[in-house]
């Protein structure tokens, strides 16, 4: 990324001690988040670890239209849509998914 930014038009770091602090911040809360799931992988599995993980774009979706004022384009409503119905999906018992999967009739030989 830093070569990419060199070539286009060169790196814009912060002048000002709360640009500083802003960049370090994200960096070490970032680090932390990311620490921090690979850690509730270990305790409560894979498994609700990926669920929470796949909720992650409808919650920034969310955030950037609440707090700002972003708006939803169409493709967004449906990738939304997508991520939910899988995730119902996914979280139904395995006895349900084989319930609705269609069984193809045994051949007699």
């Amino acid at each position: 990324m830093l070569a990419l930014s060199a070539f286009i038009g060169g790196i814009v770091l912060p002048v000002t001690a709360g640009g500083w602090a802003g960049f370090v911040l994200s960096n070490v809360l970032f680090a932390v988040a990311v620490i921090g799931f690979y850690a509730s992988i270990s305790m409560a599995g894979a498994g609700p670890a990926t669920f929470f993980l796949n909720l992650e774009p409808i919650v920034v979706v969310g955030a950037g239209y609440v707090l700002l004022d972003q708006l939803v384009s169409l493709w967004q409503m449906l990738g939304i849509t997508i991520v939910v119905v899988a995730l119902i999906y996914a979280s139904r018992a395995p006895g349900d998914r084989e319930r609705a999967a269609p069984t193809a009739p045994a051949s007699s030989a």
